[in-house]
């Protein structure tokens, strides 16, 4: 569990960080410079420890080309396009239902059923949220709160398409393909298509770069914490839970992503956060309870 905490700790920290970069780049220039430095280093890390098997990657094309379209392209481009212009009020909901379309894939793939104690502890940790997002509404027009607009189903395409990403993942795994080298392929060939959108929407967007320094800083930040430690123990963990399980814990990123903010930005702890916390911590115990969560 230890290892599971640490992941989503570490995820976490990607989204301040992220949000920072953002204001010296534009979105996709900073995916496709961000995924094709993550996918070079990690694609060469592979050939160098000798742990790319040529045939079943020839095997396997598909499935790789899947999850370069569903783990980065799909992933990021609608994912940053979206959160230029939706509040995080609605953001924080809709990757909370994050667990529940790992739930419905992992029923439709693996034909899994989950018991009603698990269904129970996944509407426990989503309710245990919505303190989180009390505490912001009272800031917003109710209006804002109620309705999904265009932008915000597009960053739901963006949830379903990364937790379905997982399940080819695990499948290219199960197959015994590297998972350094599954991810590494995945970035930068999305990193490629993204460079391409860049270009296409963005023109000459290093040319808009405010800062190179900082931004720099904020991108090498990003790679080894997102791309290289994050993605790959998140990978690893695959090996240990199931799918469902892992998403489930998906809950603790949006209260560590609280905790950072008292650190680190000055931000106020209100009973809110103490009470997502237990709601979580609640929803968790419910869903663990029969011990059935390993892969």
């Amino acid at each position: 569990m230890f290892l599971i905490v640490l992941e989503y700790a570490i995820l976490a920290s990607t989204f301040t960080i992220a949000k920072q970069a953002l204001t010296y780049a534009p979105p996709f220039f900073l995916i496709a410079v961000r995924l094709l430095s993550a996918g070079t280093i990690l694609t060469l890390f592979s050939f160098a420890m000798r742990s790319v098997d040529i045939k079943k990657v020839a095997r396997d094309w598909h499935l790789f080309l899947q999850v370069a379209l569903f783990h980065a392209y799909f992933a990021f481009i609608p994912e940053f396009w979206a959160l230029q212009r939706i509040s995080s009020i609605k953001t924080s909901i809709i990757y909370a239902l994050t667990p529940f379309v790992a739930a419905l894939l992992s029923f439709l793939f693996y034909k899994e059923v989950l018991s009603p104690k698990k269904w129970l502890g996944l509407i426990v940790g989503f309710v245990g949220l919505l303190p989180l997002v009390a505490l912001q509404a009272a800031e917003h027009e109710i209006t804002a709160f109620l309705f999904f607009s265009f932008e915000e189903l597009v960053l739901l395409f963006a949830v379903c398409s990364a937790s379905y990403a997982w399940f080819v993942i695990k499948k290219l795994m199960q197959k015994g393909n590297s998972l350094v080298f599954i991810n590494g392929s995945a970035m930068l060939l999305g990193g490629v298509a993204s460079a391409a959108t860049a270009l296409a929407c963005e023109g000459y967007a290093w040319q808009q770069v405010a800062h190179w320094q900082p931004f720099v800083l904020s991108l090498t930040l990003l790679i080894i914490l997102s791309h290289i430690i994050s993605y790959n123990l998140y990978s690893y963990l695959l090996t240990r839970y199931s799918i469902t399980f892992m998403t489930f814990c998906g809950f603790l990123c949006p209260l560590f992503s609280t905790l950072f903010g008292t650190m680190f930005l000055g931000e106020m702890v209100h009973w809110h956060h103490l009470a997502a916390l237990g709601g979580v911590v609640v929803g968790l115990a419910l869903f663990t309870h029969d011990g059935n969560f390993h892969a």
